[in-house]
């Protein structure tokens, strides 16, 4: 009993040992675990702040990269904004130059426009000054003609008159000599006296072949010229056909001996015996008596025959497109020249004036 109560004894010394020096390698395991946990503990915050100062750093150098890519930027911008800046002023001073430029050229073209108006309306004006003395001139010259073709008119009509007084003078004298006398002597040198007074048988001789040549000429009317467009046919003034218009030069011998070279210029429509007119002939050169007639329907046969501007008892055709032809028989001036021959003048165009009755 006693050995196995030292025993237990030992053992539970041992075991207290054991438990001991296990405690106290626990403990110093432990303080050295403690001290491995200090030691990474400080590593770790060693490294922590080492990478916080690495990271500081590079956070400063990413920031001093950033705010010297921002001042290189910004001088960059900068040289940029003074290079448009300078290209903006190039460009305005260009622009101004040009709109300059611009505005020379436009205050010239107004200039030149200005004067190109001013000489157009100087030679407007000067066109319509000579339009308007070239009217009057035409004004007064057709009243000049209209003042002449009056006071020919009035010698015409006086000189009728005083050969209508004549003749009845005459034919009161031959009926007074016829009853004095009662004798065929009497009556035929009452006659001879009579004829002897207006004109002379030598005149009427003299004058003879070329007042029948004259009479032969005024038969036919043959004109040609340029200038007018239309087609007429007459068969005397109470059946034409025809219209023409346009202003022509024409050439050649008319009635009443006209013969020379005229200017006609209107227009004419012609049916049967009605007319719808306005022409007007003037002369160019020659004898040819210059007109102005207007119808309106009626035709005016005394008025027509007066002016000398057609004959209202011709027969003939005027074919114009724009070379012009005019062919007419005048049937009374063949009548005419057929009583010229036996010394009869009805149409009283002989010179010196040749009108006997045998």
């Amino acid at each position: 009993m006693l050995i196995s109560s030292s025993a237990t004894m030992r053992l539970l010394i041992f075991s207290s040992a054991l438990l001991f020096a296990a405690g106290l390698y626990a403990e110093s395991a432990a303080a050295a675990n403690q001290d491995d946990r200090w030691t990474q503990i400080e590593a770790e915050a060693a490294k922590s702040r080492k990478e916080s100062e690495l990271r500081g750093k590079a956070e400063a150098d990413e920031v001093a990269r950033r705010e010297a890519e921002a001042w290189k930027q910004l001088d960059s911008e900068k040289s940029k904004s003074v290079e448009k800046a300078q290209k903006n002023a190039e460009a305005e001073r260009k622009t101004g130059a040009v709109r300059a430029e611009r505005d020379i050229a436009l205050e010239h073209a107004k200039a030149e426009a200005a004067a190109e108006r001013a000489r157009a309306e100087a030679a407007e004006k000067a066109r319509v000054d000579a339009e308007n003395a070239r009217a009057m001139a035409e004004a007064a010259a057709e009243r000049a003609r209209a003042e002449a073709a009056e006071e020919r008119s009035r010698a015409e009509a006086a000189e009728a008159r005083a050969k209508a007084s004549a003749r009845e003078t005459a034919s009161s004298q031959k009926a007074g000599k016829r009853a004095g006398a009662g004798s065929a002597g009497a009556k035929m040198s009452a006659n001879y006296e009579e004829e002897r007074s207006e004109r002379s048988a030598g005149d009427a001789l003299l004058w003879y072949i070329p007042n029948r040549l004259s009479d032969l000429m005024d038969i036919f009317t043959v004109e040609i010229g340029a200038g007018e467009l239309g087609l007429d046919l007459q068969l005397t003034r109470c059946a034409s056909f025809g219209a023409g218009v346009g202003s022509s030069h024409m050439l050649g011998w008319s009635i009443c001996n006209q013969h020379g070279i005229y200017r006609q210029q209107g227009w004419y429509a012609d049916l049967l015996n009605r007319r719808f007119a306005e022409v007007r002939r003037d002369k160019v050169c020659g004898a040819y008596t210059p007109f102005c007639l207007s119808d309106n329907g009626r035709v005016d046969i005394e008025k027509m025959s007066k002016a000398k501007a057609e004959d209202p008892y011709a027969i003939g055709v005027k074919v114009c497109c724009y070379l012009n032809l005019k062919f007419q028989v005048h049937v009374t001036e063949l009548a005419d020249f057929i009583a010229g021959i036996f010394f009869i003048d009805f149409k009283e165009d002989d010179n010196p004036g040749i009108n006997w009755v045998f």
